[in-house]
């Protein structure tokens, strides 16, 4: 026969529970021996009538926790002079289809030490309290709950226990009288739940489902703390999403960290539960297939809250604190490399301007930028406030601005350039210097004399500190790749407007699986740049995580200046249909077919791969997507993509596809939401119905098109879930 450890717990006893009086008794006592005590007081219960009851409940008997509680007469009874908790306490009011002895079965089955006893009005053991020690005392309330939800996972029932055993301070009746028959005891040898830590950690995940890809996405947060004015209205609006998406489902109450939902109108128990970071609701029960059944959801509890809690700074305000941060770190770091991550349309590259306005003897400064248009609208503003700076032009542009030319003598340009820096060229040919690719093209004959001395004047700009630099970034990487100037940007400091997945990661022939087969990942074009950027001092703009966590990963040990945050936006709506792919085996894609009646209802409609004029890459940055009425698509990113994020990053392949498709998100809805929002502004994100989004921007707003046009009375929405929509009237006559 086993040996079995004595395993002690505190008790605090006290003398009724409708008292005011604190705790008149709390000590250590042997578990077991609560046990004999408690078998005791059953052998010993008075037989009571239903008159009776509640009265001797709240008068006739001593009440206890299991737990320490201040004795200090001064104080008050409550959660606040409950100093801890030794044992989780389970009070089980079920009906005649509750089974006290399969309970008993399971805990032993379990090896979980536990002491059941029928309270006030079993029947036939359907009322019953399960106590459990934890095997030390628990400061944490938020702990206990992670605990109380995993045991009631692993046993039957768990829509019969009353929420008053996930309560800090909760008073419990000992088996003192009965309504029916004398009440029974058991005694379950086993461990604590000591024994379980490990298991009881995942608790707190563990209803986000098959969507813990999303933690990944998640990092790097602004986290507030939480008035409780904010948590009530924040799970309103977590509500109503739920009504959305799960029309039956009805709201019970909150439990610290939980939220739990009755199935519907009918239920008794509220069996389904989730915790304040999940994304799925949990049902107890088992279904016909012995498994347990998740609500999906898009957000979390914790979103919401997080949404709400965040309180809005004035641009000046911000601008004023990174700019102070970005200038301490300059007079003080060495071959720094800062980050200036936070949500789209913050003003980060409006804040580049302060630096511009600096006096460039002193410090000069290099802006880059990675699309033309962001770059003009940089030099536009800072001519406006009497900034003028140096331009520094890619060989093709200088060529282009030269003289006019017709648009194949354009493509004629833009081609033999390109080659030149093409890793698949001939050495030949990518050695090849400007005057030779010039000559090259016969209708530059007369133009050579003139561009070689712009071509000179350019390079020379390059060392002039009299003006700060501005320049792509593709002309930046070419100069830090191909020049031969070892102390080239050495005394600069350089700022980057967005960062490009894979520029800071050296893969040479490398191959990941994603999709089930293997994806080869290109060398990098510039690993000379790679390499040579650690020594420069540099800082990135971006609203994307993905580059973030790649330099992290490379060990770049890169300074974060700022960080996203969450933002409730009532102008954001979310539209989940079956499919957004490009798959035209049957004719018109999916896609295709979204985006063709998207542009008859938008003003604007960002969508990638269907030819469309503004894609997910074109817009980022710009501001002149501000309109009323925007719809932002999104589906999988490329299986190509997935593999260089996961190279880049070291994420699995399901957290890199949650990855990149949150970012795509994030950039594209933050055209006209967030810090763009400037009036009637609306936006509708159309996303695949299955799959996970880690967002800025938080909405009640969304909907799912079966659940829209469903015609069953238990699957369509109500007349007041479809009247709250934005654009209903798009979803009317959609056709996905």
């Amino acid at each position: 026969m086993p040996i079995f450890q004595k395993t002690f717990i505190t008790l605090s006893v006290y003398d009724k529970i409708k008292s005011t009086r604190m705790a008149h008794y709390v000590d250590n006592v042997e578990f077991h021996d609560l046990f004999t005590l408690i078998e005791r007081l059953c052998d010993k219960s008075i037989k009571t009538t239903p008159e009776d009851i509640d009265e001797l409940k709240l008068t006739g008997s001593p009440s206890y926790s299991a737990g320490v509680s201040v004795t200090d007469t001064a104080a008050r009874r409550g959660k606040a002079s409950t100093l801890s908790q030794s044992c989780i306490v389970l009070d089980y009011d079920g009906d005649d289809t509750v089974d006290v002895q399969a309970i008993i079965d399971e805990l032993t089955q379990l090896n979980i030490a536990s002491i059941i006893y029928e309270s006030w009005s079993s029947k036939e053991g359907n009322r019953f309290r399960i106590i459990i020690p934890f095997g030390f005392e628990v400061i944490n309330h938020a702990f206990k709950v992670q605990a109380t939800n995993y045991i009631i996972n692993q046993l039957s029932f768990g829509d019969y226990v009353d929420d008053c055993s996930f309560k800090w301070y909760q008073l419990m009746l000992p088996p003192m009288y009965h309504l029916h028959t004398k009440p029974r005891a058991w005694f379950v040898r086993g461990e604590p739940l000591s024994s379980c830590m490990d298991e009881i950690d995942k608790v707190k995940f563990e209803t986000q489902h098959s969507q813990d890809a999303v933690i990944a996405s998640t990092q790097g947060m602004m986290v507030y703390e939480l008035p409780q004015a904010v948590l009530t209205k924040s799970d309103e609006l977590f509500n109503l999403q739920v009504n959305n998406l799960h029309k039956p489902l009805i709201f019970n109450s909150r439990v610290n960290e939980s939220l739990r939902y009755r199935r519907n109108s009918k239920d008794n128990g509220a069996g389904c539960y989730i915790m304040n970071e999940g994304r799925a609701i949990k049902d107890n029960k088992l279904n016909k297939q012995g498994q347990r059944d998740y609500k999906r959801l898009l957000f979390s509890p914790k979103e919401y809250q997080q949404a709400l809690a965040h309180q809005p700074i004035a641009w000046k305000d911000w601008a004023k604190s990174i700019e102070d941060k970005l200038r301490n770190l300059i007079r003080n770091g060495f071959d720094f490399k800062a980050i200036m991550h936070t949500n789209a349309g913050r003003g980060k590259s409006r804040l580049l301007q302060r630096f511009a306005q600096g006096d460039p003897n002193t410090q000069r400064y290099v802006f880059n930028f990675h699309t033309n248009k962001n770059m003009q609208s940089f030099i536009k503003n800072c001519t406006k406030l009497g900034v003028e700076l140096q331009v520094i032009y890619g060989n093709a542009e200088l060529v282009k601005k030269h003289r006019d030319f017709s648009d194949d003598e354009l493509i004629a340009i833009t081609r033999t350039f390109s080659k030149a820096y093409d890793k698949q060229s001939s050495p030949k040919i990518r050695k090849q210097s400007f005057k030779t690719i010039i000559t090259s093209l016969p209708f530059l004959k007369d133009d050579t004399d003139n561009l070689m001395e712009k071509f000179q004047q350019n390079r020379d700009a390059i060392n002039d500190t009299s003006k700060h630099l501005v320049m792509s970034t593709a002309k930046f990487k070419a100069l830090v790749e191909y020049g031969f100037d070892s102390r080239l940007f050495v005394k600069d400091v350089i700022f980057q407007d967005e960062m490009t997945l894979g520029e800071f990661t050296l893969t040479k022939d490398a191959a990941v699986n994603v999709w089930g087969k293997p994806r080869h990942i290109p060398d990098n074009e510039t690993p000379h740049y790679v390499q040579y950027i650690k020594r420069l001092r540099m800082c990135f703009l971006t609203a994307e995580l993905a580059p973030v966590l790649e330099m992290k990963h490379q060990d770049y040990q890169p300074t974060i200046i700022c960080e996203p945050h969450h933002e409730y936006e009532p102008n954001l709506e979310v539209l989940m249909v079956q499919k957004t792919n490009n798959d035209k085996t049957h004719g018109k894609s999916a896609r295709e077919r979204l985006t063709e009646q998207a542009s008859d209802y938008f003003d604007a409609v960002i969508v990638d791969g269907v030819g469309h004029d503004d894609n997910h890459v074109s817009s980022k940055g710009r501001n002149n997507l501000n309109v009323d009425k925007l719809c932002v698509i999104i589906s999988d990113p490329h299986p190509k993509r997935i593999a260089l994020a996961m190279a880049s990053t070291g994420l699995d392949e399901d957290e890199a596809h949650v990855l990149l498709m949150s970012d795509t998100a994030n950039q594209s809805v933050g055209r006209n939401t967030g810090y763009r929002h400037s009036g009637n502004q609306q936006c509708l994100l159309i996303m695949q119905h299955n799959r996970w989004l880690a967002m800025h921007n938080i909405t009640s707003n969304v909907y799912r098109y079966s659940s829209w046009i469903a015609a069953s009375r238990g699957a369509k929405l109500s007349d007041k879930a479809k009247q709250r929509a934005l654009f209903g009237d798009f979803f009317d006559t959609l056709a996905a």
